[in-house]
């Protein structure tokens, strides 16, 4: 899905909502990539040029996409660093719902990725980024019996909500 916003919404648009959801769609395509990468690859480090998953994007056509190899993992995480960076430069803070990507959870996701490739001062600098405007939680915060009891208690406090998309039929 990410790929087909990006097909519409291309690098020199101009419109401020189509520039959002360009830049929601390139840290979304980053996030689905770094976790592909960790389920098909082992750590960044000391595995850079090993097979990962293929690269497929906005440009890829399906000719290309059938006969489309595994990159490797420093080809991956390229994209995921270039996407997450692209994307912050279009994302604001402002957003309808927590389900949708800000700049803030872009930083986040950087940084996570950042942490993986073990690029420590990076990753902090990222993470100070994504948490511009928001209150950690204190010690006694975490502290308490369960997620859900603090996500009740707080009203749902996280930065990024993904909204399953889940639906269950019961069959007789």
């Amino acid at each position: 899905m990410a790929n087909d916003i990006l097909k519409v919404a291309t690098a020199d648009v101009e419109d401020k909502a189509l520039k959002q959801y360009r830049g929601q769609a390139l840290a979304t395509r980053a996030w689905s990539y770094l976790n592909l990468v960790q389920i098909y690859q082992f750590t960044y480090k000391g595995h850079e040029n090993a097979p990962a998953v293929p690269i497929v994007t906005e440009e890829t056509t399906g000719e290309q996409a059938a006969s489309n190899p595994r990159a490797t993992v420093a080809a991956v995480y390229d994209l995921i660093m270039k996407d997450l960076t692209d994307a912050i430069g279009l994302l604001t803070a402002d957003r309808d719902s927590k389900d949708q990507v800000n700049i803030n959870v872009a930083y986040g996701l950087r940084a996570r990725a950042n942490l993986l490739m073990q690029n420590w001062q990076d990753a902090a600098t990222d993470a100070e980024k994504a948490m511009e405007g928001y209150t950690p939680y204190s010690r006694n915060d975490v502290s308490k019996p369960s997620l859900m009891t603090a996500m009740r208690l707080h009203g749902f406090g996280e930065m990024w909500l993904q909204k399953p998309m889940i639906s269950f039929k019961v069959v007789s």
